[in-house]
């Protein structure tokens, strides 16, 4: 459908992992077609995601304008009934920022001209990753029941194995921690007793 080879806008694999992302949290997603560019195309009552990738920041600034436009029409369309939704451009690349590419990033972020846009660079390439990049837009879990209750250690674990991290790592690291003494760990706990 896209050509994306020795082109740095459509990360395909970013753009799938958001797709999948936006779908379990119930909005109605599509990968769609913006100026030859693949973007996710998302939409729930609330708002109207439009979320771009890119290979490199140099292309994520190249595709911010693209979006911000097709967001701009998009909320612009009379065709749609309901005018209280927001807009929001959401902007991923798996590669980290150099220093000169911060006054530029700095630029697109906090420009709260006609739509929000949202960057993330240095995302991590897998479902847990781009989750997380794209959190500002997905609703918030329902707390269950009990759910307040559970040891914050164990969640840690949990949500770390969830992460990709090796599960034996991690309850080898879970298991030292809960058997050091606090001193060991914390040494600042350490006090002289005067008596």
């Amino acid at each position: 459908m896209f050509n994306t080879e020795g082109d740095d806008l459509g990360d395909l694999g970013l753009l799938d992992l958001s797709l999948l992302a936006l779908a379990a949290a119930g909005f109605t997603a599509k990968i769609d077609d913006v100026s030859s560019v693949p973007v996710v195309h998302a939409e729930s009552e609330l708002m109207v995601v439009l979320v771009g990738s890119a290979t490199t920041v140099d292309g994520l600034l190249a595709l911010e304008p693209i979006l911000s436009s097709a967001m701009i029409g998009l909320l612009g369309d009379h065709k749609i009934p309901d005018r209280r939704r927001d807009g929001y451009v959401l902007l991923l690349t798996s590669q980290r920022a150099e220093a000169r590419q911060g006054e530029s990033l700095f630029g697109v972020t906090y420009n709260l001209r006609h739509v929000r846009r949202i960057v993330r660079v240095g995302i991590d390439a897998t479902a847990a990753g781009v989750a997380r990049a794209l959190r500002p837009v997905l609703p918030l879990a329902a707390v269950t029941a009990g759910t307040e209750t559970l040891d914050p250690i164990d969640e840690m674990s949990s949500r770390l194995i969830q992460d990709g991290l090796d599960a034996e790592a991690v309850q080898a690291v879970i298991r030292r921690f809960r058997s050091a003494p606090s001193t060991e760990l914390r040494p600042e706990l350490e006090t002289d007793v005067v008596e």
